[in-house]
C-alpha cells in the first residue's frame, strides 16, 4: 500500500479514533480522510486536525457513506455508539448495525481493497469461572450479553456477510480500552469516578488494554496479509479491585476498599437512572454493566501475539493517564491524549 493512497476513518473524533488518526499521521500516511458529525467535539484532534481531510457525514445516510468511501484504499470503521442504557437501544442498534451495513455495502460497491472493523469483546460470548474466551468461543445469547454487545455482534455479522461477497476485512475486538481522552466519556469516566472518591469496587474482572496499542495494531492491519479473521486485542485480565486501587494510588486518593454487594449496585443503578433523566445524560452504571462486573471474564490474547504484537503494561497506562487527569484538573478537565511512545508492536508482522 502506498502511503499517498486514500485512507478513510469513521469515528475519528472519538476516543479510539483520535489515537488512530494520530498513529496514521505518525506513520507517514499523507491522504487521511475522516468522517465526523456536525456536532462532533474536535478537542481530542485539535493539535493535528489540519493534517486530516474532514467530511461531515451521517453513518445512516447511504448516499453520504457511498460518496465518502469512494476512492479509498483502506477503510477503518471505528465509529459506533457505546451505551448500556436501555433507552439508547434503538440508537445503538441503528448506529452499530445499520451504520456498519452501510459501510460494508459501500466498500463492496466501490471494491475497496480492505475494511478494518473495530468491534469489541462485548461481541464475543461469555464463559464463566475464568474459562478462556477466544475468537472461536461459540456465541450464546444469554443474560450476560448486553444490548450493546448484541449490536456489535450483529454489526460483525454484516462484516462477515461482506467477506462472503468478496470483501477483504479484519475484525478487531478490543477489551476495555484505557487511556486519556475526554474525561467525561468512554472509560475515561472510570478515572474521574476514582478521583472524585469511590468506596466500592465490583468483585469481578475482565480484560484491559492501552488505547495506543489498539491504534497501532489497527494501523498495522492496513498492510498485514492476515485478513478475513477476527482478533481479540487485550493486554491482560485484571480484577476491577486491582485496576481501581491502582488508579487511586496514582491519583493520590483513598482506594475503593469495599466489595460492593448486589443491593448496593442495584441502588447505584437506580440513582444513576434518576440522575441521567435530570441531567439528560447517559447513565454511567446500568443493570447490564453491573451484571457483568460481578463475573470474572478471561480473554485470551494468544492469536494476536502469534503475529508478533506486544502490549504496554496496563500499570504504565494507568500511571500516565492519572498524571494527565491531575494536570487536567486545574484546566477545567481539558481533554488530553497520552503521549506517543516507541512502538510496542513487533516489526516482524508482515
Amino acid at each position: 500500500m502506498n502511503k499517498k493512497d486514500k485512507v478513510l476513518v469513521t469515528g475519528g473524533t472519538g476516543f479510539l479514533g483520535a489515537y488512530i488518526l494520530r498513529e496514521l499521521i505518525n506513520q507517514g500516511f499523507q491522504n487521511i480522510h475522516a468522517i465526523r458529525r456536525k456536532t462532533s467535539d474536535m478537542r481530542l484532534v485539535n493539535s493535528f486536525k489540519h493534517s486530516i481531510q474532514w467530511h461531515t457525514a451521517d453513518l445512516l445516510d447511504v448516499d453520504d457513506i457511498y460518496h465518502q468511501v469512494q476512492g479509498a484504499s483502506r477503510v477503518i470503521h471505528a465509529a459506533g455508539l457505546v451505551s448500556f442504557a436501555p433507552e439508547d437501544k434503538e440508537k445503538v442498534y441503528d448506529i452499530n448495525i445499520q451504520g456498519t451495513e452501510n459501510i460494508v455495502n459501500a466498500c463492496l460497491h466501490h471494491k475497496i481493497p480492505r475494511l478494518i472493523h473495530l468491534s469489541s469483546i462485548a461481541a464475543i460470548a461469555k464463559t464463566r469461572r475464568r474459562v478462556p474466551i477466544t475468537e472461536e468461543t461459540k456465541w450464546v445469547d444469554d443474560h450476560y450479553i448486553s444490548q450493546y454487545g448484541r449490536s456489535k455482534q450483529l454489526g460483525e455479522m454484516e462484516v462477515w456477510r461482506g467477506v462472503a461477497e468478496g470483501l477483504d476485512a479484519v475484525i478487531l475486538n478490543p477489551s476495555i480500552i484505557l487511556g486519556a481522552g475526554d474525561w467525561n466519556a468512554s472509560s475515561c469516566r472510570l478515572f474521574m469516578q476514582i478521583h472524585k472518591g469511590l468506596k466500592y469496587y465490583p468483585p469481578g474482572g475482565t480484560g484491559f488494554v492501552d488505547v495506543r496499542d489498539v491504534a497501532k495494531i489497527t494501523v498495522s492491519f492496513m498492510t498485514l496479509h492476515h485478513v478475513n479473521q477476527r482478533y481479540i486485542i487485550n493486554q491482560d485480565n485484571y480484577s476491577f479491585k486491582y485496576i481501581f486501587q491502582l488508579m487511586a494510588r496514582h491519583l493520590d486518593v483513598d482506594p475503593p476498599s469495599i466489595s460492593a454487594p448486589k443491593w448496593v449496585a442495584s441502588s447505584i443503578v437506580f440513582l444513576e437512572k434518576v440522575k441521567s433523566k435530570l441531567t439528560q445524560s447517559r447513565p454511567v452504571i446500568t443493570r447490564d454493566s453491573v451484571r457483568n462486573a460481578y463475573q470474572d471474564f478471561n480473554y485470551d490474547n494468544q492469536k494476536i501475539k502469534l503475529l508478533g504484537f506486544t502490549f504496554t503494561p496496563i500499570e504504565q497506562t494507568i500511571e500516565e493517564t492519572c498524571h494527565l487527569l491531575l494536570k487536567a484538573y486545574d484546566q477545567d478537565y481539558m481533554p488530553y491524549l497520552l503521549s506517543a511512545q516507541k512502538d510496542p508492536v513487533s516489526k516482524n508482522t508482515a
